[in-house]
């Protein structure tokens, strides 16, 4: 039991951004170019790097996940606690995006009267966090299809 919670914890964690690797996505989507793994490494049955620390990859880290829990026959239980921790999560990630926003504005002084609206800023890094995250629950959906 405490294998399969400290695997959906990593799971969440690489869904919704919160690990190193994960958040390194978001750099790829504002740019407007998603990571090439997302989508092309997907399908392939890929030999294990043991030289390699698996978590550098988030989208083949989310591969190993998925495919432990399927081992572990949690399949049904982890697609559930996606299912009712996304909202939460996706919230959490505008709350947190604006408020970062914020920060960094006052930190530079950039807050006066004369500073145009940060919503465009605020809506691109917001879009560009849930591309992100899209992007993981397609390698998610599509390793638990496979």
């Amino acid at each position: 039991e405490k294998l399969h919670e400290e695997l959906l914890q990593q799971l969440s964690n690489h869904l919704y951004l919160k690990a190193p690797a994960a958040r390194e996505k978001v750099q790829l989507f504002r740019s407007g170019e998603p990571p090439k793994s997302s989508e092309e490494d997907m399908y392939e049955d890929e030999v294990e790097d043991l030289s390699c620390d698996p978590e550098e990859d988030s989208y083949r880290f989310l591969k190993l996940l998925v495919q432990s829990l399927q081992l572990l026959g949690k399949l049904d239980t982890t697609i559930e606690y996606i299912r009712s921790n996304m909202e939460g999560e996706m919230q959490s990630i505008l709350v947190n995006t604006a408020q970062d926003l914020m920060y960094k504005k006052r930190q530079t002084n950039r807050m006066d009267s004369d500073t145009p609206s940060l919503f465009p800023e605020l809506l691109a890094e917001v879009f560009a966090k849930y591309r992100a995250v899209a992007a993981s629950h397609l390698v998610v959906n599509n390793t638990i299809e496979k």
